[in-house]
C-alpha cells in the first residue's frame, strides 16, 4: 500500500500525463471502460490505483503520444508529400 504522499505524487503525475495528452477525464474513463470519477480519484491521490489500471493508463498515454507524434509529422509534410500520402491512403482504402 502506498503512503499518502506517494499517492498524491502518483496522482499529480497521472494528471500531468493526461493534460499533456489533452484528454478530459471523461475521454480517459471511456477509453478504459470506467467512470471519470475513478480517474479523478486517482489523480487527486484519493484512491490507490491497481497495477492493471496503471498499465492501461500508461498504454493509453503511450498510444496517444505516438498518434500525436504521427499527426505532427503529417502536418510537417510538404504539399507534394501530403498529396502522395493521401493518394496512398486512398488506394489502400479502395484495394
Amino acid at each position: 500500500m502506498l503512503k499518502e504522499t506517494e499517492l498524491r505524487e502518483l496522482g499529480r503525475e497521472l494528471l500531468r500525463m493526461r493534460k499533456e495528452m489533452r484528454m478530459t477525464l471523461e475521454e480517459v474513463a471511456e477509453e478504459l471502460g470506467t467512470d471519470f470519477r475513478v480517474i479523478s480519484r486517482y489523480e487527486n491521490g484519493k484512491a490507490e490505483i491497481g497495477a492493471l489500471m496503471y498499465r492501461k493508463l500508461v498504454r493509453l498515454y503511450e498510444q496517444r503520444t505516438k498518434q500525436n507524434d504521427l499527426l505532427q509529422q503529417v502536418k510537417n509534410l510538404s504539399p507534394t508529400q501530403r498529396a502522395a500520402l493521401e493518394a496512398l491512403i486512398s488506394s489502400m482504402k479502395a484495394g
